[in-house]
């Protein structure tokens, strides 16, 4: 019996090797859109879809490239080595969108958008600041559902430095290459985290300073303000609607700044001038009411109907108060409204008295029954 359980037993799998640069070209693939027509009662009517499809020689051509470009700075070497190792695919999309491009946390999927990014180098540019996000995933997992862990304070604070060193880090890669390749600075010049870089490293020759002037004009860059916040209100959203379904608990973790720091940089020159008081200060952690009140009420639905108080300690940019001590003073007025105890009872109508005379009839009329 012993021996027939050892002959059936199942062999322990061997751990996969780590992925490679070559694997990623191998998988790459790419995703057009597709139309399909077809006949109603009310007429012909279309529907839009995505399709994915192998990659054209062509198109490999130019994934190529882009890899050889990254491959040609040493930090950028690193990137994509761990990128690879980590699992994650690369894919284009012919079609145009918002997005240069976008890194897919839960799927370990990174897009890139050929049809408007025209270059080698600014595929390359656009690549590496995807691939930053890949590793600011590995790292800590907070760009995906476990985000959701976060107090939605401290989610803002980690994905908007995420997004703020990814920057720096494509305007670093940028930089680098921008003397062999100008053409990179189509997609970049437009940018002022890129302008705010050169400008420093032209003024000081600082690599610190450069990566602060960078991540800081992240935050002041106000197209950003409306539309990142959009985007992290639905993402928050629906990694608490997750973390709900799989019985996690939420909104209770807390990173401190100095951590966030530590995680979101790849590298350790750009980050060395930022101090870690930034994240929270009126610049970097204000918010706009809207989005308080779109989070309290997804909050009340996956969070034990509880909001969650960390949102009134950010900023307001309309007053540049936070948003609990702009509420203090109104439950300070709404209480010294409402009277003292004992005055409130001393102003209840006493219980009126029965006159003598009511009262002898009453007691007569009990008497007669």
């Amino acid at each position: 019996m012993f021996f027939l359980s050892n002959l059936f037993r199942r062999k322990p799998q061997e751990p996969e090797p780590p992925r490679t640069r070559q694997d990623m070209e191998e998988s790459f693939s790419v995703n057009e859109l597709q139309t399909y027509t077809y006949e109603t009662p009310q007429g012909i009517l279309q529907n839009t879809f995505q399709k994915k499809r192998p990659a054209q020689e062509e198109e490999k051509k130019l994934l190529k490239e882009t890899f050889d470009l990254i491959a040609s700075v040493p930090q950028g070497k690193k990137l994509l080595d761990e990128v690879a190792a980590a699992g994650y695919d690369v894919y284009f999309e012919t079609f145009h969108s918002k997005n240069f491009g976008c890194m897919y946390a839960n799927q370990k999927k990174i897009m890139l958008s050929s049809c408007m990014l025209g270059s080698a180098a600014e595929m390359a540019s656009s690549a590496v600041h995807e691939m930053t996000h890949a590793l600011q995933q590995e790292r800590t997992g907070y760009l995906g559902h476990k985000g959701a862990e976060l107090t939605l304070a401290d989610q803002f604070k980690f994905t908007r430095a995420a997004e703020a060193a990814a920057w720096a880090e494509q305007a670093k890669f940028s930089y680098q290459i921008r003397e062999q390749h100008p053409e990179v600075e189509r997609l970049t010049g437009d940018f002022p985290m890129y302008r705010a870089f050169v400008e420093e490293m032209e003024k000081s020759g600082d690599m610190g300073k450069a990566g602060e002037a960078a991540f800081k004009s992240w935050y002041g860059f106000k197209h950003y303000q409306t539309s990142y916040e959009n985007d992290h209100v639905s993402n928050f959203t629906f990694s608490m609607e997750q973390g709900y379904a799989n019985h996690k608990e939420i909104l209770t973790g807390t990173i401190s700044s100095d951590e966030v720091l530590q995680q979101v940089f790849l590298s350790d020159d750009l980050r060395q001038q930022i101090s870690p008081e930034f994240l929270t200060s009126k610049e970097a952690f204000s918010i706009s009411e809207n989005a308080i009140e779109r989070l309290d009420r997804s909050a009340m639905i996956y969070n034990g109907r509880k909001t969650d108080p960390t949102l009134r300690d950010m900023y307001s940019y309309t007053t540049g108060q936070t948003y609990a001590s702009q509420e203090r003073p109104k439950e300070a007025a709404a209480a010294s409204a409402r009277p003292p105890m004992m005055t409130a009872l001393k102003n209840i109508a006493p219980t009126p008295k029965i006159e003598p005379s009511l009262a002898a009839k009453v007691k007569e009329r009990a008497a007669q029954h």
